[in-house]
């Protein structure tokens, strides 16, 4: 037997800034934001100490996607044997605005004077059009080696050639990273990496019948793959920041605004060094790479109920991590490095009941102890350059560890088999829903923006730990009743070039609990279709979930106000919803108690 699928898809990411007419407003014409040399895709930011204005295109990027998969099966005697090529291409059509330009005033008064106190005209480079192409090949068996064991193995082959641009329009690339204080632009269209051949990932999986009497089957099953990741999130950066990408004029205070024509001129962009901002890989570059296992007991609990008990490990290796220098050399003055400097452990172990529906009753329960650990928990994040600050030195939770997690899922409904009539109608075709959720805190990083590693900039550093002071405060006066302690931290001496001696993700913010509950009923209107009303409760018992404290110690020496408080409800920190991202606050775990009824044609 053969399949073939095929896939496209085309996603658009676009923002528009208008001013209108709203509540009687006065719209400001464009000629005053726009001069004449203002052409294509173009935005105006207009900003006083009080508020701020844009006006334009502010992002018009398009990512396309092509995705073809064809598989063939065959069943020779005990073996069921399948065979696969994957093709996918991802196409990114980034559209920089073609000038932007700023004018800042001193409140109001400042703006009524029409003289600036600072602004600049900002021309990017043209639109670039990059393609990804990955190939993976893939061949499996499933041998039933008896009526008690199966075992499943395979291999997949990957291929994720280095990404092309319509134009040629490649990034620059550098030699001699080893020694920074040398390394000088390779030769145009030098790739940043070399596309390996020479990624195999083997597979394999058991499953083992220990028991087979009724309503006590169990059930082994075991399973190690390796798994390789695409390079592409935090390194096509470099492809919409190539230099030049941009060229800015700064406009000093007292320019009047309109700007004049002058004044308004973009720059020319130019390949004259240096560099303002390079995105570039280490020169080895290679794919990062994960290795998973598990092992899992299975048990039936008679004939509608199953429990199971699982260990699962992972173990990343070869990660991406970002490491950013400040002049480096007279060629480049900001320079970002993904090296393969990342590492990642995870373990876990899984329990799990489940009720199939029976009864009028359906249960699905779970709970995980697991500890998640690495040295970086995302490729984007800007680290010191390992030469500075070893990485080994972040070793620690990572930023979304939760050792203790659980949650439980029911469904009943009712069903009175001797009611009749009209006492029938009023106990029967109603049904419970309710979700509980329950899980230990997350880490918080304790953190100071100073110039504590000595890299010319404000960077991101630890504390020291005061040997004897309580970390934490209880606190009434503050969201969870408990604050961080200040005292218990000590911010190293500036250019000291060293790490501080707490940890990163020391700390930990709240745990969260909260049960939610929905209510319906199901009214026969025909044969084919059916009324449903539903009543849903979000946090029932209004429990309250904070989201975590603020870590920052400060900036500078200038304390942070909110340091070691829960500024916001859970639910908030996980996004407002919209262009914002994420849920509406109401339907995230960790609001308020919400209710929402709705009523549902089903047919």
């Amino acid at each position: 037997m053969t399949e073939l699928r095929g896939n496209w898809s085309d996603v658009r990411g676009q923002e528009i800034n208008d001013l209108d007419s709203f509540g009687g407003a006065v719209p400001i014409p464009d000629s005053v934001y726009y001069p004449s040399t203002f052409t294509g895709e173009r935005n105006f930011t207009f900003s006083t100490t009080s508020a701020t204005y844009q006006k334009g295109g502010f992002a018009n990027n398009v990512q396309k996607q092509h995705n073809l998969t064809d598989s063939l099966s065959v069943v020779f005697g005990s073996h069921q044997m399948k065979f696969g090529v994957d093709w996918r291409r991802s196409t990114i059509n980034y559209r920089p605005l073609a000038i932007n330009g700023q004018a800042v005033f001193q409140g109001a008064t400042g703006a009524i004077t029409g003289l600036i106190s600072q602004g600049s005209i900002t021309a990017t480079a043209g639109p670039k059009d990059v393609s990804t192409d990955n190939w993976s090949l893939y061949a499996q068996d499933t041998w039933k080696a008896s009526s008690k064991l199966t075992l499943t193995y395979g291999v997949r082959w990957e291929m994720n050639a280095y990404p092309s641009e319509k134009l040629g329009r490649y990034p620059t690339a550098l030699i001699g990273l080893s020694d920074l204080a040398t390394a000088t632009f390779a030769p145009a269209g030098t790739p940043l990496w070399s596309a390996s051949h020479k990624n195999f990932a083997p597979r394999m999986g058991a499953a083992y019948q220990l028991s087979n009497r009724r309503g006590r089957e169990t059930i082994l099953r075991g399973g190690f793959g390796l798994f390789y990741d695409l390079p592409y999130g935090s390194t096509l950066g470099a492809f919409s920041n190539s230099w030049p990408s941009a060229g800015r004029n700064r406009l000093p205070a007292g320019t009047p605004f309109p700007y004049s024509t002058a004044s308004a001129t973009p720059p020319v962009l130019s390949l004259t060094p240096p560099a303002t901002s390079l995105i570039v890989t280490d020169s080895d570059f290679r794919l990062p790479l994960t290795y998973q296992w598990n092992v899992t007991l299975e048990r039936s609990l008679g004939t509608m109920q199953t429990i199971s008990a699982a260990y699962i490990g992972a173990a990343g290796r070869r990660l991406i991590r970002q490491e950013q220098v400040i002049n480096p050399n007279p060629l480049i003055v900001t320079l970002n490095i993904a090296r393969n400097a990342a590492e990642s452990d995870y373990n876990a172990l899984q329990l799990q009941f489940t009720r199939r529906l029976s009864r009028g009753l359906q249960v699905l329960a779970s709970y995980s102890w697991s500890h998640s650990l690495d040295t970086a928990s995302n490729d984007a994040t800007s680290f010191a350059p390992g030469s500075v600050i070893s990485p080994a030195l972040d070793h620690s939770s990572s930023d979304f560890d939760i050792r203790h997690s659980a949650r439980a899922a029911f469904t009943y409904t009712p069903t009175v088999k001797s009611a009749s009539g009209i006492f029938s109608a009023l106990v029967n075709h109603w049904a419970l829903d309710s979700i509980l959720t329950a899980r230990s805190a997350t880490p918080v990083n304790i953190t100071t923006t100073t110039d504590v590693l000595g890299l010319g900039i404000n960077a991101v550093s630890r504390p020291d730990l005061v040997a004897g002071a309580p970390l934490y405060i209880s606190d009434s006066t503050v969201g969870g009743g408990q604050r961080f302690n200040r005292a218990a931290f000590f911010i190293p001496a500036a250019n000291s070039k060293r790490q501080g001696t707490l940890g990163r993700n020391a700390m930990r913010g709240f745990s969260v609990g909260q049960i939610d509950l929905a209510i319906r009923r199901e009214f026969r209107m025909t044969e084919r279709a059916t009324l449903q009303f539903r009543g849903e409760l979000f946090n029932i018992l209004n429990h309250p979930n904070f989201a975590d404290p603020d870590g920052s110690l400060g900036t500078n020496g200038v304390p942070n106000a909110t340091f070691g408080i829960a500024t916001t409800m859970l639910g908030q920190s996980l996004g407002l919803g919209g262009v914002s991202g994420g849920l509406n606050p109401l339907y995230q775990v960790g609001g308020p108690r919400s209710v929402q009824l709705s009523l549902k044609v089903i047919f």
